[in-house]
């Protein structure tokens, strides 16, 4: 765990949190570095594309003299701009490479938004609200029973996280959002992911995590295909991520989740 915000790099990092399990493919070469890897390195993993069937490439922020905006180029160029060294743009590779259907589909969806803004570019809808927020933050939880889903539409921590605490490997929670994996590093009470909720059968969890994380692309796809300009932040369940067992220091004692500022029981918006 980092002590306070820091970009050093850590060649340990899958081992600070759960949520790092689905980088499980990272290759020895970045994850036995001693050192950064170089956005040429973040070339050289899996083939993606965007939406128009363009190859996505991360080009370095300092040397990528487009104006066009960070979403645009990314929908008309395939060029994603990266900072040099930063955990947040490191994840946010991660994420492409590891949900890549779900991160084309909200790019398009950013860049169509912008389009229709024309000039009003300094106003965020609702719509793009929740866009930014999922993109940012994002959490898909699967689970194999409804009462469970249910607990986190109705906020009832306590009983979801402790009282039910033996059912959840029912449930497993994919961290989508790069802003919440870098927050990982150095988790604190108060991190809070939005969430999409999706019932599956008891046999999904037999599966390998690479074949689940193809069904949950593939969900992700379908859902960020069916949003329209009504949804907003509402729309995505709120889930205080380090209740899960395992993922914070203190989840092993029941008065961690007596905390009702952070497990919260309504919600403020």
């Amino acid at each position: 765990m980092l002590k306070e915000k820091s970009d050093i790099w850590l060649s340990n990092f899958q081992s600070l949190s759960p949520a790092y399990d689905i980088f499980y493919w990272l290759p020895d070469n970045i994850r036995n570095s001693s050192n950064w890897p170089t956005i040429d390195d973040y070339n050289c993993f899996a083939h993606l594309q965007n939406e128009q069937g363009l190859k996505i490439r991360f080009v370095d922020a300092q040397s990528c003299h487009s104006q066009i905006g960070y979403e645009p180029a990314i929908y008309l160029n395939g060029e994603v701009n990266t900072r040099k060294n930063n955990w947040h743009d490191f994840f946010n590779m991660l994420v492409w490479q590891t949900f890549s259907s779900g991160k084309s589909a909200l790019n398009a969806l950013h860049y169509k938004q912008l389009q229709k803004k024309k000039f009003n570019t300094y106003s965020r809808t609702p719509f793009e609200n929740l866009l930014t927020l999922f993109d940012e933050n994002g959490v898909i939880v699967f689970s194999s029973d409804e009462s469970l889903l249910q607990l986190i539409r109705d906020m009832s921590w306590k009983d979801f996280f402790w009282k039910r605490r033996a059912e959840l490997s029912k449930v497993r929670c994919y961290v989508f959002g790069h802003s919440l994996h870098e927050k990982m590093l150095n988790p604190y009470v108060g991190m809070i992911g939005h969430s999409v909720l999706r019932l599956v059968s008891s046999s999904f969890f037999h599966l390998s995590l690479e074949r689940q994380l193809l069904e949950v692309n593939r969900y992700l796809y379908e859902w960020l295909s069916s949003l329209d300009e009504s949804c907003s932040p509402r729309d995505l369940a709120l889930l205080p991520v380090l209740g899960f067992p395992g993922w914070f220091s203190a989840t092993d004692s029941e008065e961690f989740y007596d905390d009702i500022n952070y497990f919260r029981t309504s919600r403020r918006n």
